[in-house]
């Protein structure tokens, strides 16, 4: 046994190490980023997750050492500020300012997720934990939407999301939240050497599938299933097969127990979106550069469909609609020439880089995390083509948070070639 003397001065330097610690920016990027993407979706006051974010956020700011962006990274940087700048355009020419900035609250995490991303992220493990916090909140909603399906089975999709309350579920299409996050999953499952964080991936992508098929989604069965196509087509065409028939095995498993009613719901018919397309396209009409003003769609949709000379064949909904069930052309209305152009520019850049990644990175686990970040972007685009709208907050928090995972990956060193052997 030590002398007393000698046992006091062994424990000093632990001490001090203790003492002296200091968290860097990543450990506070990572913790503020994961805890906002688990804690947004539960039924919590809206401020406490985003506090949590803006803490974090401002600690990893003043701990960071001040390095030199790749300028690849800032090219993504400079495209998430134009569509920015291009909601304040709008903003200064839309009617109802006020509607304007409380609608586009939700850019706020938006923006706080993608600087803390970018910005302060350090390797591949803080990509594999942003995903894993993702699992996380997939496997939370889509086994809450089991379950509530499973007490309540006479529930039909609309009565069993509101019976939930979550905030991230507002509508039955809402469950394209777990559609994107699908990708990512793929992601983790493929790039993890840990038996827990595996069956975590795994079984989120199991329960996302059960969940999308409990809802008879349409728009989230096809954007998991071009989410995560792409994801694995960017690196093996042949594997991309086998996943999409995986997922949508899956998709029609459960379906088929509850009757098929999603298969039906694919059987052609009158679409009520289209006129609403026409609409926004109205709106687009009459304020072509700037468009109406953020938000504004829901506002005015009434006054412009009100006034729409349709054919019998194009079903008018009668009901007061705050988004035009489509990304684009909402962007398009509420943004005009200057926002849709801008959001093209961001997307794109964004695709570019993200398979540029895929494409060159000589680490394979860089590769396949790129490539479900991409994955889920494509998702998000997909669904946007029928769905999506800004203001819904976890289309804004999810885009933005996968603008800052791509720009990460931008970012990263890739590894120097290693020097041949000459045999002797």
């Amino acid at each position: 046994m030590s002398p007393p003397s000698l046992r006091v001065y062994s424990v000093l330097p632990t001490a001090r190490t203790l003492i002296s610690y200091r968290p860097d920016s990543a450990t506070f990027a990572v913790i503020g980023a994961s805890s906002y993407l688990i804690l947004f979706a539960l039924p919590l006051a809206a401020d406490v997750p985003l506090l949590g974010l803006a803490v974090c956020t401002a600690l990893a700011v003043l701990v960071a050492d001040r390095g030199e962006t790749p300028p690849r990274a800032r090219r993504l940087a400079g495209a998430v500020a134009l569509f920015f700048v291009s909601i304040g355009l709008s903003l200064l020419v839309a009617d109802d300012v006020q509607r304007g900035v409380v609608l586009s609250r939700p850019l706020v995490p938006g923006a706080l997720l993608f600087v803390v991303i970018a910005g302060h992220f350090r390797d591949l493990d803080d990509t594999r934990r942003l995903y894993a916090a993702f699992a996380v909140t997939a496997l939370a909603v889509g086994a809450a939407v089991l379950a509530e399906a499973w007490r309540h089975p006479a529930l039909d999709p609309s009565a069993l999301v509101a019976s939930l309350g979550s905030p991230a579920l507002v509508v039955p299409n809402d469950v394209a939240l777990l559609a994107v996050a699908a990708p990512l999953a793929w992601a983790l499952l493929q790039s993890t050497r840990r038996y827990g964080t595996a069956l975590l991936a795994g079984t989120s992508l199991l329960v996302s599938a059960g969940a999308i098929a409990v809802l008879q989604s349409r728009v989230a069965a096809l954007a998991m299933i071009s989410g995560i196509a792409c994801s694995v087509a960017a690196r093996s065409w042949r594997r991309a097969a086998v996943a999409v028939v995986s997922v949508a095995a899956v998709v029609l498993t459960v379906d088929a127990v509850r009757g098929l009613p999603l298969l039906h719901k694919f059987a052609p018919g009158a679409n009520p979106r289209i006129a609403l397309w026409i609409a926004a396209l109205a709106m687009f009409r009459d304020a072509p550069w700037l468009g109406q003003g953020p938000h504004a769609f829901g506002a005015l949709q009434d006054a412009y469909a009100g006034a729409l000379v349709l054919p019998p064949w194009i079903p008018l909904d009668e009901r007061a609609v705050p988004w035009a069930h489509n990304l684009y052309l909402e962007t398009l209305a509420e943004q005009g020439i200057v926002g849709f152009l801008a959001l093209g520019v961001m997307l794109a850049t964004a695709v570019r880089l993200a398979y540029a990644v895929v494409a060159k990175a000589r680490d394979r686990d860089a590769r396949v995390l790129a490539a479900g970040a991409l994955g889920s972007l494509v998702a998000v685009a997909t669904a946007g083509l029928v769905e999506l709208s800004f203001i819904r907050e976890w289309v804004v928090v999810v885009t933005f948070t996968l603008l800052g995972i791509i720009s990460h990956h931008t970012a990263l060193p890739l590894p120097a070639p290693q020097p041949l052997e000459v045999p002797s």
